[in-house]
């Protein structure tokens, strides 16, 4: 029995799911999809097949492509993502009824019609590698990137599985980026990116991945060995600014980097308040970010060719930290490849949520417990 318990609520034995008020939605579930948009509409997956019903309307199988907002809530995964198309990032991930594993900011805000820079935080892609952006006038800069790409915005569709795909613009470059995302009964949520060469002549470039992290969490990235370094933009490797801020921040515990982004520097012997950190050949694409009672864990295929990134200035693995913005990223590379006119390079990474009381990177060694031989996340 399915039943209207109010204006923005639809019940029924299984579920419960409130209309978004702030903005149009659609939801999309292993058991329903609804799109939100003045009215509450609902497919239902019954006994193998799709039942829709529509509060008032009368039934009506909506599969054209959104331009606003969705959800896709998986009960058996007890997971919930929420795509923001007018600004192309993941703004909520994490337990249905639990809280919001990543940062966001200013979603009310409308973005800059002159392409100025707004933080808005949550998951975004960009082309890496950064010194190979394209500025409004067809030249080559760093900052800020094109909006096109940072912001979108996109369009979503439901595709004829399980998972909603989402088309960027073509970006000042030619470039085009593309991903499908879906979350499985177990617990795997996976974004299968997609960078197509719209142009006529090859491009170069690698796929960036980036999540954005709460003030006073943790983000933690699994080492072998000392196969990382840190750099500041601007500033040699060998910089005693850059190496006492790191110190100050980042802790090795057991095989694990941690870096506290609620770190205190008002005593620490720092003149920056900012840095980058770059990590080549880990055992996997892995990063962590543990906040609210869980860590985020993020793994991605590892690039086959980990010098083509250094070579650009870039790496598999990096971390962003700018204590005076409270503004802090946890960031995943692809490798950095040709394109030829036409054709696309691939990159899949998959998201799961690790229950820790506390940022104890330890809560995540069941997933390398085999990993000598194999593993979750192996190497």
């Amino acid at each position: 029995m399915i039943a209207l318990s109010g204006p923005n609520t639809l019940q029924s034995e299984n579920f419960q799911m409130h209309q978004l008020l702030t903005r149009p939605a659609i939801f999309l579930g292993c058991h329903n999809i609804r799109r939100v948009q003045g009215e509450v509409r609902l497919i239902s997956a019954l006994l193998g097949s799709m039942l829709l019903l529509t509060a008032g309307t009368g039934c009506t199988h909506d599969q054209g492509a959104f331009t606003n907002a969705l959800l896709i809530e998986n009960h058996p995964a007890d997971l919930i993502l929420e795509y923001d198309a007018e600004r192309d990032r993941i703004v909520r991930f994490g337990p249905i009824n639990g809280p919001n594993l990543l940062e966001t900011r200013d979603l009310d805000v409308v973005p800059n019609s002159d392409g100025e820079y707004t933080f808005f935080g949550g998951m975004y892609t960009w082309v890496a590698p950064q010194n190979g952006w394209v500025n409004q006038q067809g030249g080559l800069h760093n900052w800020p990137p094109d909006p096109a790409m940072d912001r979108g915005p996109c369009t979503l569709n439901i595709d004829s599985g399980d998972g909603i795909l989402i088309e960027g613009p073509v970006l000042r470059s030619g470039l085009q980026q593309t991903k499908r995302i879906s979350i499985s009964d177990d617990g795997i949520c996976t974004i299968a990116h997609a960078l197509h060469n719209t142009t006529n002549t090859t491009q170069h470039a690698g796929i960036w991945s980036i999540t954005a992290a709460k003030t006073g969490s943790t983000i933690a990235v699994r080492l072998d060995s000392d196969n990382w370094f840190v750099e500041e933009p601007g500033v040699s490797l060998d910089s005693e600014l850059n190496n006492a801020l790191w110190a100050a921040v980042a802790n090795e515990v057991g095989p694990w980097i941690v870096f506290d982004t609620g770190t205190d520097l008002s005593n620490a012997q720092v003149d920056s308040d900012s840095f980058k950190a770059f990590v080549n050949r880990a055992p996997s694409t892995q990063i962590a970010i543990w906040s609210d009672g869980y860590w985020l864990v993020r793994s991605a295929d590892p690039p086959d060719i980990f010098s083509s990134l250094s070579e650009v200035g870039e790496s598999s693995i990096e971390i962003y930290g700018h204590f005076g913005l409270n503004l802090f990223e946890a960031e995943l590379l692809s490798a950095y490849q040709s394109i030829p006119p036409g054709e696309m390079i691939t990159w899949t990474e998959t998201w799961q949520i690790v229950p820790s009381d506390s940022p104890d990177p330890a809560a995540m060694d069941f997933l390398y417990a085999e990993a000598e031989g194999g593993g979750l996340f192996g190497g």
